[in-house]
């Protein structure tokens, strides 16, 4: 309801006993509806087609409301990860729920679990967005990445001064990937610390 105040104003000869009164306007049209995300975390295999997300709407109207569908990027990228998806979703009277399917585009190559974003905007009619944002995650289909020696055993000249070890990864990957490398005594021991080597750790990239 909305209000609005009425002011008398007496003349000469007349007294105004009440000179403010209040005008209550009654909304004839029943509350806006809400729509928004239900539920508000999905995952997704990369093997997988589509991303599903649901909106629903809450309370009754008599008349169409719309808002707009978009996506987002987040740590995944679209083209790379995902198509862009964009969407106008008309609710009608009866009408409670509506899907959105984004496409999910898959690689050969291992990488971490990656999400986007559905976003909610431009509410049309009487209608409010109550949860205008939803996760969406993607898991990788590809084995782990393998990393090995290229050589099972080593042979160096003590007059060396170093030795030279070759690592190998089984698959591309998108991202660099870090392990550590320590050298250590052989049990029993054989050649000792910093009598026959020098211990150290090194980070590879």
């Amino acid at each position: 309801p909305e209000d609005f105040l009425l002011l008398l104003e007496g003349t000469r000869r007349v007294f105004v006993l009440c000179p403010v009164g209040r005008v209550t306007i009654i909304d004839l049209l029943p509350p806006a509806v809400e729509v928004g995300f239900a539920p508000v975390q999905y995952t997704v295999n990369e093997a997988g087609s589509f991303a599903v997300l649901t909106i629903i709407k809450r309370g009754t109207f008599v008349q169409d409301v719309s808002v707009d569908f978009t996506t987002l990027p987040g740590t995944a990228l679209a083209v790379d990860d995902y198509e862009t998806t964009t969407q106008t979703l008309l609710f009608t009277p009866n009408i409670r729920s509506l899907t959105v399917s984004v496409p999910i585009v898959g690689d050969n190559t291992a990488e971490p679990t990656e999400q986007f974003f559905g976003d909610l905007s431009n509410p049309m009619g009487r209608v409010t967005i109550f949860q205008p944002t939803a996760t969406v995650e993607i898991t990788d289909d590809d084995p782990p990445v393998i990393i090995r020696c290229t050589e099972r055993d080593y042979r160096v000249r003590e007059d060396n001064g170093t030795v030279t070890v070759c690592l190998q990864k089984d698959v591309d990957t998108l991202e660099d990937l870090m392990l550590n490398v320590a050298a250590g005594n052989c049990d029993p021991p054989d050649a000792l610390a910093n009598q026959d080597y020098t211990p150290a750790t090194n980070a590879v990239t």
